[in-house]
């Protein structure tokens, strides 16, 4: 089968361009799954900057016939403010669902005002890498992922 979505999710450091702290320094959240069409939802985390977590996800057990390509959502769901920052993943079948161990970077978002910097006439969106998902894939024949 296609095996479990297990591993660990990692605190990255996320600051703006005046060194902020994106969103806050203590961050009260929930990661949401998705592997294919199964939803997996950690209890809420607290984290801060470099803190590493396992989310205490179940491994998902995926039965054939499968989906082609084998895709991970990842969303970070904060409880103060009701942001939502996401990643994802798709691995195809031809590969094999690519087994192994890989990482999914969850990035946020802040606006940039006109004129911060030199040349800058609109305000611009930047992005940030912010939390890291680890997880590996097992394919017997069939796929298996953790989270």
């Amino acid at each position: 089968g296609l095996g479990g979505l297990t591993g660990h999710l990692f605190g990255l450091v996320a600051h703006d361009l005046h060194g902020a702290v994106l969103y806050n320094s203590e961050e009260t959240i929930i990661l949401e799954t998705y592997v294919d069409f199964t939803h997996l939802q950690s209890p809420t985390l607290t984290m801060h900057e470099n803190d590493q977590v396992n989310p205490s996800l179940p491994p998902v057990q995926l039965k054939a016939p499968f989906l082609d390509p084998l895709v991970i959502i990842a969303n970070v769901n904060q409880q103060t403010g009701y942001i939502q920052d996401s990643a994802f993943a798709a691995w195809p079948k031809s590969t094999d669902f690519s087994p192994g161990t890989h990482t999914l970077t969850v990035t946020k978002r802040y606006i940039l005002p006109a004129g911060s910097r030199p040349g800058q006439d609109k305000p611009e969106t930047i992005t940030v890498p912010a939390y890291e998902l680890t997880y590996t894939v097992r394919y017997q024949g069939s796929p298996v992922i953790h989270p």
